[in-house]
C-alpha cells in the first residue's frame, strides 16, 4: 500500500503524538494564531516550530539509487505557508511533488522487510532485489538481467543484515505491533535540548497546546529548575525565599538558522545593593547550542569541503576570577572529515582561537595574540587535554547548510574559556 502524506496530515500527526514527537499540539490554530505563536517563539529562538524527515528520507533513497530528485521545496519545515495556507500554485505543486516522491520511497523501503520472509521474497522482481540491495549500502556489481539464485541469496543475506539500520533511522518502530510506523519522524521545539559548553547541562522548552513557548527547564546533574516565561526572552522561577530570573539570548537569527540555534542562558537573583536599591546578581552563565536531531547530519556521512560563516559568543575567566565577554566572528571549514574552527576573539582584546579536529576526532587548540593582560594569558603548549569541542551539522537532504556547537578549554594555570558558536554556509 502506498502512503501519500500531505503537509496537513503530517501536522495532524505531530498533534496526535505520531511520528517522533510525543508533544501534542492543538490543530485548530488559525493562520493569524500561527503567525502570533511563531512571532512570540522567535523572541526566544529562531528554530522552526516543527519539522519532519520526509525530504531527507527521499534524498537518502534517491542518492543510494543514483537518482536525481526533481525540484521540490527542499524542506518539510512547518510554517504558516506550508500548513494549508500556501499562497502560490508553485508552492502547492512542490508540496504535491514531495508527497508523491515520499509515497514511492516508502514503498521501496517497505520492500526491505520482504527479505525476511520466504514467500514475500519469492515475489520480488530482480529490479526490486537490486534496488533494495543498493538502498542498504550495496554496490553496482549485479545486473538485473543476470541475477542467479546464488546471487539472490548473497543479496538477501546482505539486506537482511542491514535493513533494520536504515528503517530505524527514518521511521519509528512500534514494539507493540512489531512493525515500523510508515510515517515521517516529526519533532517540535519541545524535542530539542540546547546543551552547554561543559556538556553537563541543557535547556529544554515547554510549549502549551498551541505550540507557544511558556517555560524553559535547565537540567543539570544537581537539579532541574523550571522558569516560567514572563516577557519575551525573560523567565522567572519563584521559590519561598526569592524569585530568580533567567534570560535567553540566541544568535541563530543573524544567519537565518532554522534547524539549530546557539546563545547564552543567564540566571540572576535579586539583591539589595550597598545603597539599599534592588538589583540583580549573576548566579550562572551558560553558553548553549543544539537543534533538531532529525535534521542533524553525522560528520562521518559528510564528504567534500564546506565553508561556513558564523558567530562565537562566550567568556573567559581569568586567574583572578575576573571575566572577559567574548563575541566575535567565526568561520568553520569542513574538509573531508577535518574541521577547522576559527574564532576571532582578538576583537575582544583576547586571543584568536583556532580549534582543529581531524577525521579521527583528534583535537588541537591554538591561541594567537599579543599584549594579553596577565590574568588572561594562556600558558605555553596549550592542548585539549582538559578541553572539549562539540560541532554539529544540520540541513535538508542530508547536506549540511548550518552548524552549531560549543567549546570548553581549561588552561593549567586556571584560566577557563567557554563558548557557543554557529552559522551557515558562505
Amino acid at each position: 500500500m502506498k502512503y501519500v502524506i500531505s503537509i496537513i496530515a503530517l501536522f495532524v500527526l505531530v498533534a496526535c503524538g505520531g511520528g517522533d514527537s510525543a508533544h501534542k499540539l492543538d490543530t485548530s490554530n488559525t493562520k493569524s494564531e500561527l503567525d502570533a505563536i511563531r512571532a512570540s517563539n522567535r523572541e526566544v529562538t529562531t528554530l522552526e516550530q516543527y519539522t519532519d524527515n520526509q525530504v531527507d528520507t527521499v534524498a537518502f533513497v534517491y542518492n543510494r539509487l543514483g537518482l536525481t530528485m526533481p525540484n521540490t521545496s527542499g524542506s518539510t519545515v512547518y510554517s504558516n505557508e506550508r500548513i494549508g495556507h500556501s499562497t502560490t500554485q508553485s508552492d502547492r505543486d512542490k508540496i504535491n511533488i514531495m508527497g508523491n516522491l515520499y509515497a514511492d520511497v516508502v514503498t521501496k523501503l517497505q520492500t526491505l522487510k520482504s527479505f525476511s520472509d520466504d514467500a514475500a521474497f519469492n515475489t520480488l522482481t530482480n529490479k526490486q532485489i537490486i534496488e533494495s540491495y543498493k538502498i542498504v549500502g550495496g554496490t553496482d556489481e549485479y545486473n538485473t538481467d543476470e541475477l542467479s539464485d546464488d546471487n539472490k541469496n548473497i543479496i538477501r543475506n546482505f539486506v537482511e543484515n542491514h535493513y533494520s539500520d536504515v528503517l530505524n533511522k527514518y521511521f519509528n518502530y512500534d514494539t507493540e505491533s512489531g512493525d515500523w510506523i510508515w510515517y515521517p519522524k516529526t519533532q517540535t521545539l519541545a524535542d530539542i535540548e540546547l546543551v552547554n559548553s561543559t556538556q553537563d547541562a541543557g535547556l529544554i522548552f515547554t510549549l502549551n497546546t498551541k505550540g507557544k513557548i511558556i517555560a524553559v527547564t535547565f537540567d543539570t546533574p544537581e537539579s532541574n529548575v523550571t522558569y516560567d516565561r514572563v516577557d519575551k526572552n525573560i523567565f522567572k522561577n519563584k521559590t519561598d525565599n526569592e524569585t530568580s530570573r533567567a534570560t535567553t539570548t540566541m544568535f541563530g537569527a543573524q544567519y537565518n538558522l532554522k534547524y539549530t540555534d546557539f546563545g547564552s542562558f543567564i540566571v540572576d537573583r535579586p539583591i539589595t545593593d550597598e545603597n539599599g536599591a534592588k538589583a540583580w546578581e549573576n548566579i550562572s552563565t551558560d553558553f548553549i547550542a543544539g537543534g533538531y536531531d532529525i535534521k542533524r547530519i553525522d560528520k562521518n556521512n559528510i564528504s567534500g569541503e564546506y565553508d561556513f560563516n558564523g558567530r562565537a559568543i562566550g567568556h573567559v575567566v581569568g586567574t583572578d576570577n575576573s571575566t572577559i565577554s567574548l563575541a566575535a566572528d567565526a568561520t568553520l571549514n569542513f574538509d573531508n572529515g577535518t574541521e577547522t574552527l576559527d574564532m576571532k576573539f582578538s576583537e575582544n582584546n583576547w586571543y584568536d582561537v583556532q580549534i582543529i579536529r581531524n577525521e579521527n576526532n583528534d583535537t588541537a587548540i591554538n591561541f594567537t595574540g599579543s599584549d594579553i593582560t596577565e590574568q588572561f594569558r594562556i600558558s605555553d603548549n596549550a592542548n585539549m587535554t582538559n578541553g572539549h569541542v562539540d560541532i554539529q551539522y544540520y540541513g535538508d537532504k542530508n547536506a549540511p547548510s548550518e552548524f552549531s556547537g560549543t567549546a570548553h578549554y581549561a588552561d593549567p594555570n586556571g584560566i577557563q574559556m567557554n563558548t557557543a558558536f554557529g552559522g551557515g554556509l558562505k
